[in-house]
């Protein structure tokens, strides 16, 4: 992480998604993003809600997304989404983290409209990108964002 965090200084709009599988060892993060000044250009993601003690506890200054195993978009109605948004302010997350499948329009529109974020997950297929661009989530992960990039720039022209 040590080295990681050091080439990543060295590029000011970037921005760092932790994706934390456990919370044994979060303590060891933020003197490292301290360190090379990263501390608010990290964020987590991975964090269920019976992590977020844990986050709260040994690294309460980074900002993280909640996951939620969310139902197909037809059982997202009005009602879930308000309890949704409910629990993520509750719990203190910035947002919401969501395989991207399951993120819907309705569900992006709800959460915005509390002041939260999007993160989605994991979208590797090149048919998919073009409808999880159209959500405008605030973070993607992906293990070919290049093709996101050349999508993005594709539109821009």
């Amino acid at each position: 992480l040590d080295t990681a965090f050091s080439v990543i200084a060295e590029y000011p709009s970037l921005k760092v998604n932790l994706d934390i599988k456990e919370t044994a060892h979060l303590e060891n993060i933020p003197p490292l993003a301290e360190k090379y000044a990263l501390t608010d250009r990290i964020f987590y993601t991975g964090i269920f809600e019976k992590d977020v003690p844990a986050v709260k506890e040994k690294t309460p200054e980074v900002k993280y997304y909640l996951n939620y195993n969310l139902p197909p978009s037809f059982l997202q109605t009005a009602l879930f989404n308000a309890y949704l948004c409910r629990k993520i302010k509750n719990l203190g997350a910035a947002g919401l983290n969501a395989n991207y499948r399951f993120a819907s329009l309705r569900l992006c529109r709800a959460v915005r409209r509390e002041g939260l974020e999007l993160s989605v997950w994991t979208v590797n297929k090149t048919e998919d990108m073009p409808r999880v661009l159209s959500l405008r989530p605030h973070n993607i992960t992906s293990r070919i964002p290049s093709q996101i990039i050349k999508i993005i720039k594709n539109k821009e022209q």
